[in-house]
């Protein structure tokens, strides 16, 4: 008898044992919180125990504990919103029975990841193993943030079948899913011959709306043989989907265009042979045809320079900086339905490469520039890059400052241009060879100014020799970096741990970022 009432004391606790949750997902996640859900365990459990840890970290530690609500129904769903935005975590859900003491709780479910990029570099997609060309895959990559901080990416697959008909050279958009700690898969934009002009033809621009998430991208589009084509994609599901616009038309020939979004408007320019610098702007709901078009001011001079860009600033109200040329040549900054400024003055011609890039830091616009913009361009490496900067929201403008470069490297553009909170500076740029025993550091080449006057240009690692290109670069709101980077078909050497293998890569910096020590 004692035997038998052994075996039912024993057997007690398998009568209390708790399954766990099953369906363990994340619903959505932001910079500012994480809703979670999962199937009901069976009818032992009255509680659900919610665990997290740093993606760092070893050691789970309750973050919640969902007891019965006023009606006695128990929830299967958390939202977090006491994290972290900059830190990636690992959650998991046990279920318990609280009924009985000790309370018998179960195994975890399976876990999921939640948050932003992780540091140094993550490969977003590889590079076809059919490419032969190094520039060919991941060009012209470009970066922006959503609404939770988290990067999107757009990128050039030139000629993808490699026949040397570019008619198929493709727009792809890639971002980072925050709520699945991953990439998602590249979406197709727009399908065009965009990059077979000249080489100083930077045929696309992304842009997104902070006010509505919207997104958009304007691109020369030679889709239509019979007529020279500005288009505009846009999407407002984070890419998922894009609805493909014409905004003009002609027979001149359209060169570097660029977008601005805010609050439901679209911002435009691009160059137009003949005609000059165009802007264009209306509400990107409605159709580009009832936009308005100006020509941006000439001041007198004779030609415009092909290439202009256009941001906005804090404020949210768009300018426009662009080139003018005749007896000297002026870099300009115009706030439509203002008079111009002229930020800089140059008797030297700026070269056949050249490229203008416009951002803020608060109200205060800078430009950077890539080509000649003093005698000294043909002495040495160190006269390729400059940047232009006012500190009264554009009506003045301080001397232009040289950004040196690596020892004895070809830096030029495409270029991009960020700042943190602290207007500090960090710029991106392409390096196109030179003195190779001059370089002190690895690649990609960028370039870091607290000052605007004092520059720093090296590579991101000291370890990564791989020849890349960088062309996007942003400033989390914490200050780390975020880098766009293109590798060609390495690696070269695959026993050789410091090439990377081919592919459009994604690089974040650490807080308070240095450049490592040159090898």
């Amino acid at each position: 008898m004692k035997k038998i009432l052994l075996g039912l004391i024993l057997a007690c606790p398998a009568a209390w044992a708790v399954s766990a949750p099953t369906g363990f997902t994340v619903v959505s996640a932001s910079n500012n919180q994480v809703q979670l859900s999962w199937n009901a365990s069976g009818p032992d459990a009255n509680q659900y125990i919610v665990e997290r840890r740093a993606i760092d970290s070893s050691g789970f530690a309750a973050v919640a504990t969902i007891d019965p609500d006023s009606s006695k129904a128990l929830a299967a769903t958390f939202t977090d919103t006491g994290f972290d935005p900059f830190t990636a975590y690992v959650y998991r859900v046990r279920a318990a029975n609280s009924a009985v003491s000790p309370a018998d709780v179960s195994d975890p479910t399976g876990e999921v990841t939640v948050g932003p990029p992780p540091y140094g570099y993550t490969r977003v997609v590889p590079t076809p193993g059919h490419v032969d060309s190094p520039g060919q895959f991941g060009a012209n990559a470009q970066i922006i943030l959503d609404s939770s901080g988290d990067p999107m990416l757009t990128f050039l697959n030139i000629d993808p079948n490699s026949d040397r008909n570019f008619s198929d050279t493709e727009i792809r958009f890639v971002r980072w899913d925050r709520a699945h700690s991953a990439w998602t898969k590249p979406v197709l934009v727009a399908v065009s011959d965009i990059d077979s002009s000249y080489s100083y033809n930077y045929s696309y621009r992304l842009a997104a709306d902070a006010a509505t998430g919207a997104l958009a991208i304007v691109y020369i589009d030679n889709s239509d043989l019979s007529t020279n084509l500005i288009s505009i994609a846009d999407s407002t599901d984070n890419g998922i989907t894009w609805r493909r616009r014409k905004v003009v038309s002609g027979t001149h020939s359209y060169f570097v265009p660029a977008i601005a979004l805010g609050n439901g408007q679209v911002y435009l320019t691009f160059s137009e042979n003949v005609a000059g610098v165009r802007y264009v702007t209306g509400k990107l709901s409605d159709s580009p045809t009832s936009w308005s078009i100006e020509t941006v001011p000439n001041l007198g001079m004779a030609d415009y320079g092909i290439g202009s860009d256009i941001a906005l600033d804090s404020d949210g109200k768009p300018a426009v900086a662009y080139l003018l040329s005749g007896a000297d040549y002026r870099a300009v900054f115009y706030r439509p339905g203002t008079a111009p400024s002229v930020a800089n003055i140059s008797t030297a011609a700026p070269g056949e490469d050249w490229q203008i890039r416009l951002a803020f830091s608060g109200t205060n616009p800078r430009i950077a520039f890539s080509g000649r913009l003093d005698s000294h361009y043909s002495e040495d490496y160190d006269h390729l890059l400059f940047l232009i900067a006012s500190s009264d929201s554009g009506t003045t403008w301080n001397p232009r400052a040289n950004i040196k470069s690596d020892g004895g490297s070809f830096i030029s553009g495409p270029l991009d241009l960020a700042f943190d909170s602290n207007g500090a500076a960090a710029l991106t740029s392409r390096e196109g060879g030179g003195n190779a025993p001059g370089e002190l550091c690895g690649y990609p080449k960028l370039s870091l100014s607290s000052d605007l006057q004092t520059w720093n240009t090296c590579g991101i690692t000291s370890t990564i020799h791989s020849r890349e290109s960088s062309s996007g670069v942003r400033f989390a709101a914490n200050g780390t970096l975020y880098l766009t980077i293109s590798i060609g078909q390495y690696p070269l050497d695959p026993t050789d741990p410091s090439e990377l293998a081919a592919g459009l890569y994604f690089w974040r910096g650490p807080v308070g970022f240095q450049f490592p020590a040159a090898p």
